[in-house]
């Protein structure tokens, strides 16, 4: 066997491990690439769980801060009441406390209720 014979030979082994060194890249890349995109794909179905839950977590929030609006006004309601002018009673009887307790009557009914003291803190 010449020289000649070798040199081809050897170019051809070349070629022979550059064609199954391209084909076990191109293998085990698209392996991997498959791996990435199924732990891609399971990644984006927690998220999008999360986001679901997220929304309707939001649109129980909303649904209570409505009630909780309605709360704050009938709070804002009552508080405008005591804004209201009172009218003093006089007792002649003594007191030792700061509130008495009240029963007026009327066409109504009875209405009872605690009256505050003059003066006291």
């Amino acid at each position: 066997m010449s020289l000649q014979t070798w040199s081809h030979i050897v170019i051809f082994i070349g070629v022979v491990l550059t064609a199954a060194g391209g084909f076990g890249s191109y293998y085990f890349g698209k392996r991997e690439n498959e791996k990435k995109e199924v732990q891609s794909v399971a990644e984006q179905m927690k998220l999008q769980n999360r986001i679901n839950t997220l929304q309707n977590k939001l649109t129980e929030i909303q649904s209570n801060t409505e009630s909780i609006d309605q709360k704050i006004s009938l709070i804002f309601e009552s508080s405008e009441t005591k804004k209201n002018k009172w009218n003093e009673v006089k007792v002649s009887a003594p007191v030792f406390a700061d509130y008495i307790m009240v029963l007026f009557r009327s066409s109504s009914g009875d209405i009872a209720g605690n009256a505050r003291i003059k003066g006291t803190k």
